[in-house]
């Protein structure tokens, strides 16, 4: 039945992504415009990476992680240059409800006051890690903020966007009696960059962060004369890949139609969706035959599903052939994802921002979790950049990074001097 399957996604145009050759122009043209000056989502620091010291700092700090769906705590420091994490938590925090300012910070009050129950002394700095798209900002208070660019894709907003997120934060809990509190905000994918100053073993100064989770994004860090720039391309709402039936029918019923068209053919909070319709589809063409217990897959978390599919064995019939979807799915994130990093490689390279290498560093459920995934990508990946002249000698030093955001975090609180 797996050769049946495999017909099946290529009857449906399901391996168009592998001919890359014949959209490999406006690829490029998309993320070239995603690293020029005009994207707002870059951050700038007044020192090079190599100047961003941490052997010989000590900082105490909390971190608060607001991704696509949980909430993550952590209180960390750094000592010489080695991050302890003491305390972290982890909460499913949204809810039904219209988010608006005041609504957002008493929630995330509500669980930072919890959390901080005990810590003694309370550490005066924190860096607010936001999943979705901010506009850097740089208050008169040597903090980093963020403007609100986008709130999410499956939850309710109003006031939210444009608004500073670190300066109002820390208005309201000075309401609550934590005056002494300094916000900074950062996106999570360009703290993931940063947090390889903190981990890698190579010299590079130049930094890839590829975020495969429930979300993707891509961000980018290089020094750019005595500063250095990282860049949150917002990848996973690039439109590139040409789409299969199922992409176009998941598109079109999706909240969002004609956004996260990237993100939509691979990332968790699309997975389960995109099986359902390979699925119903299957069935309506005699693929398989209907099975009750399919009807379970419908509401299942992409984590749920890796684990559902890790098994060996199962009472469904049609349980290789669907199994055999899910894989395809990941191997499509696995080859679009090196895809994108070898053509910013690339980029990087002709336009000599590359002195010392690169290094790429990996964050996301799919990578840590699903098999095959991280290895298809480093495949992929060194293919090609081995068949390009302008990169065959480059050689990535690539990240698994455990705890990206404090790192991160540890790194940003170093470079604007804290």
């Amino acid at each position: 039945m797996n050769g049946t399957m495999k017909t099946f996604l290529t009857n449906h145009q399901f391996y168009q992504y592998l001919d890359w050759t014949k959209y490999r122009e406006q690829m490029d043209r998309q993320l070239e415009c995603s690293m020029s000056r005009h994207n707002e989502s870059q951050l700038h620091f007044n020192k090079t990476w190599e100047k961003i010291d941490l052997a010989g700092r000590e900082l105490d700090f909390l971190v608060m992680e607001l991704g696509g769906m949980y909430l993550r705590l952590y209180h960390c420091r750094v000592i010489k240059g080695k991050l302890q994490t003491l305390n972290s938590r982890k909460i499913s925090f949204y809810q039904k409800k219209v988010y608006t300012p005041d609504i957002l910070f008493a929630d995330l009050y509500s669980h930072l006051e919890k959390f901080i129950t005990g810590v003694n002394p309370l550490p005066s700095l924190m860096v607010f890690s936001f999943a979705n798209a901010l506009k850097p900002v740089c208050s008169k208070k040597n903090r980093i903020d963020g403007e609100i660019l986008f709130w999410g894709k499956n939850h309710r907003q109003e006031g939210l966007l444009g608004l500073k997120l670190g300066e109002h934060f820390e208005k309201f809990l000075q309401t609550k009696n934590l005056r002494a509190l300094a916000v900074n905000v950062a996106n999570d994918s360009s703290l993931a960059v940063l947090s390889a100053r903190l981990s890698q073993k190579t010299a590079a100064s130049t930094v890839i962060n590829l975020v495969a989770g429930s979300g993707t994004n891509i961000g980018v860090g290089y020094n750019h004369g005595q500063n250095y720039k990282v860049i949150n391309l917002e990848f996973g709402n690039l439109d590139f890949i040409p789409y299969s039936n199922f992409d176009h029918q998941l598109n079109h019923e999706s909240s969002t139609p004609n956004r996260f068209r990237t993100e939509k053919l691979f990332s968790g909070a699309w997975q389960n969706k995109l099986l359902t319709i390979i699925i119903d589809r299957a069935i309506s063409e005699g693929l398989f035959e209907k099975e009750k217990g399919l009807e379970a897959l419908r509401t299942m978390t992409s984590e749920e599903l890796e684990q559902f599919f890790s098994q060996k064995n199962s009472d469904l019939k049609c349980f290789p052939a669907i199994r055999l979807a899910w894989r395809e799915i990941a191997k499509r994130g696995s080859f679009v994802c090196a895809l994108a990093l070898a053509r910013i490689i690339d980029h990087l390279a002709v336009n000599k921002l590359l002195p010392k290498g690169v290094t790429i560093v990996e964050v996301g459920a799919l990578p840590e979790h699903c098999p095959g995934f991280r290895r298809d990508l480093e495949k992929h990946l060194a293919e090609l950049l081995t068949e390009n002249p302008h990169t065959r000698k480059i050689k990535p030093e690539i990240l698994l990074s455990p705890e990206p955001t404090c790192c991160g975090a540890a790194t940003l609180l170093a470079a604007i001097n804290h």
